[in-house]
C-alpha cells in the first residue's frame, strides 16, 4: 500500500468508528399505558390507526429507527386500585412494567369517573397515581424512566356511566395536582378534539377515530421527541 494512501485510510477508519456507536444505539422506546382511548376502541384497524401506532409512523418518518413505541392500552381500565377493572391488575400493565422503557406516557382516569367508582376518587385517586408513578421507577436509576402524564380528551356523552362533570371538575384537576407534585410533564388533550362533539373526530362522543387519534399525535409527539432519551 502506498504511504500516500495511509492518511486516507486512517481518516476512514476514525470516521467509521464515530458512526458506529450511533448505527448501533438502541431506539429510545416508549411505552404507551392507558384505558381503551390508548388501545385504539372502535378504530378500524388500530394496529396502525391507533395514536400509539400513529405516533410509531410520525416518528420512522422525522427520525428512522431512533424510536419504538409499544401500546399498552386495556379498555375499560381504571387508574383507581380498588374498582373492578384496575390497570394494575392486567398483564398489559406487567408487561409495560417489564419492558423497561426510557419513556412512559399515561393516559388514565376517564373510567375512573363512572358511578360505582366516584365515591372513591377523593381518597384514592391521587394516592393510587402516586403509587403508579412509582412502580415504574422501581429498580431504575434515578430519573428513569421519564414519564409523561396526559389528561384524557373530553367526553361529550351526557347520561352515560362516564360522567363529564367528574372528569372536567375532579379528575383533570387531580392530575394536574399529581404531575405538579412529581415534577412531571404534563400534555394536556381535554380540549385537542374541540370544545364542540365533532363526529368525524370521535363518532361515539368518547372514543377518538383514527382522524381524532392523528390530531392527538400532533400534541403528543413533539412532546415525546423533545428530549428523547435522558
Amino acid at each position: 500500500m502506498k504511504r500516500t494512501a495511509l492518511p486516507l485510510l486512517r481518516c476512514l477508519l476514525l470516521l467509521l468508528a464515530c458512526l458506529m456507536p450511533a448505527a448501533l444505539a438502541e431506539p429510545t422506546k416508549v411505552a404507551c399505558v392507558g384505558d381503551s382511548i390508548t388501545f385504539g376502541f372502535k378504530i378500524p384497524e388500530r394496529e396502525v390507526n391507533s395514536y400509539p401506532a400513529q405516533m410509531q409512523q410520525l416518528m420512522d418518518k422525522k427520525a428512522p429507527g431512533k424510536w419504538e413505541v409499544r401500546n399498552f392500552g386495556v379498555s375499560s381500565m381504571t387508574l383507581m386500585q380498588k374498582t373492578d377493572k384496575p390497570y394494575t391488575g392486567r398483564k398489559e400493565y406487567r408487561d409495560s412494567l417489564a419492558y423497561g422503557a426510557d419513556t412512559v406516557v399515561i393516559m388514565l382516569g376517564t373510567n375512573d369517573s363512572k358511578g360505582q367508582h366516584r365515591e372513591l376518587i377523593a381518597e384514592d385517586f391521587e394516592a393510587d397515581y402516586h403509587k403508579l408513578i412509582d412502580s415504574y421507577r422501581e429498580g431504575r436509576e434515578e430519573g428513569q424512566p421519564r414519564i409523561i402524564l396526559m389528561l384524557p380528551p373530553k367526553c361529550y356523552l351526557a347520561g352515560n356511566s362516564i360522567d363529564e362533570d367528574t372528569i372536567h371538575d375532579t379528575i383533570v384537576p387531580l392530575i394536574r395536582k399529581v404531575a405538579r407534585d412529581e415534577k412531571l410533564e404534563l400534555i394536556d388533550l381535554y380540549g385537542a378534539l374541540g370544545k364542540k362533539w365533532n363526529e368525524k373526530l370521535m363518532p361515539d362522543k368518547l372514543h377518538p377515530s383514527a382522524e381524532g387519534a392523528a390530531l392527538m399525535v400532533k400534541k403528543i409527539a413533539p412532546v415525546v421527541m423533545k428530549k428523547g432519551r435522558k
